[in-house]
């Protein structure tokens, strides 16, 4: 019988290990390829070479600089590579392209923090729609902008844009107390749609004590189902300052008993003065209410 021998190819385990390595290989020489950008390589983005778009970006050429800066905003894994670039444009003039220069950097964090004074300036841009994205920057991002930043953001909280509006109250958030000239238009706010009034409770809250009188507002609006969870929160963290307008709102019945009565139980310890009157009304309160009180009367004393 003829004996059969082995060839010394690969088995079927080494074929395996092959295709695997050389699948592994691909992926690093492709994660390679997508980084070669950054390291200043000559990678052809949408038929060009990156240098080549980066050079558009200050064309003489506005319908280059306009196609080039919308590359940017569409492929965010390019766009650290050309901030000062993209900063610049903010102040092209064209809205059009300083918009998408805006949009191409809002993804950015402490990358921005060397160019606060140009982001500053474009909060003042006369354009709504760069307003806009730039508000947006100012929320979102990890610059830390300068108090100076307050006044205008006060002013497009009168804005016809209710995109405008929303990121300006969002952005407003940050600088704390310092916000208060903004409670007059965030109180309007709050009786706008669903998005606006969370925005203004948010921030209405992160003022504090200078937005105190905003208090019987937001437990008023606690009772909207869209916004009650921003304005539930915002009214606890007032402490203190929040438990008599609760108690009257509670005594009164102007607002859900339910809803006043979680956020005095949220408050904890900082309510204890007032579960003498909290026992009372439990013991007139209906039956179906009376669990509700027994809740907020157990949460204020654990703590």
């Amino acid at each position: 019988m003829e004996e059969r021998t082995q060839s010394p190819g690969c088995g079927c385990g080494t074929i395996l290990f092959l295709i695997v390595a050389l699948i592994w290989s691909g992926v690093k020489i492709h994660s390679c390829y997508d980084k070669s950008i950054f390291l200043g390589n000559t990678k052809e983005i949408g038929g060009q070479k990156f240098e080549q778009w980066k050079a558009d970006l200050s064309s003489s050429d506005e319908n280059r600089r306009l196609t080039a800066v919308t590359l940017f905003a569409d492929n965010a894994n390019y766009v650290s590579s050309v901030v000062p670039d993209l900063v610049s444009l903010l102040k092209d003039r064209s809205p059009d392209i300083r918009k998408k220069a805006a949009s191409a950097l809002l993804p950015l964090g402490k990358e921005l923090n060397p160019f606060q004074l140009q982001l500053f300036q474009a909060l003042s841009d006369p354009d709504v729609a760069v307003q806009t994205v730039i508000a947006k920057i100012v929320a979102k991002s990890e610059i830390d902008f300068p108090s100076d930043a307050v006044p205008i953001l006060v002013a497009c909280l009168s804005s016809g844009n209710q995109e405008l509006r929303i990121n300006a109250a969002e952005a407003l958030l940050r600088f704390g107390s310092t916000s208060a000239p903004a409670v007059p238009m965030l109180k309007k706010m709050l009786f706008n749609n669903d998005d606006e009034c969370q925005a203004a409770a948010s921030t209405l809250g992160s003022i504090g004590k200078p937005a105190s009188d905003a208090i019987p507002l937001l437990i008023q609006k606690s009772d909207d189902y869209g916004c009650s969870s921003a304005t539930e929160k915002a009214v606890v963290s007032f402490g203190a300052l929040a438990v008599e307008p609760l108690l009257r709102a509670l005594k009164s019945g102007s607002v859900s008993r339910r809803e006043a009565l979680d956020m005095l139980g949220d408050l904890g310890a900082i309510a204890r003065a007032c579960v003498p009157t909290l026992i009372r009304l439990r013991d007139r309160a209906p039956e179906d209410e009376k669990m509700y009180f027994t809740w907020a009367l157990d949460k204020i004393q654990k703590n």
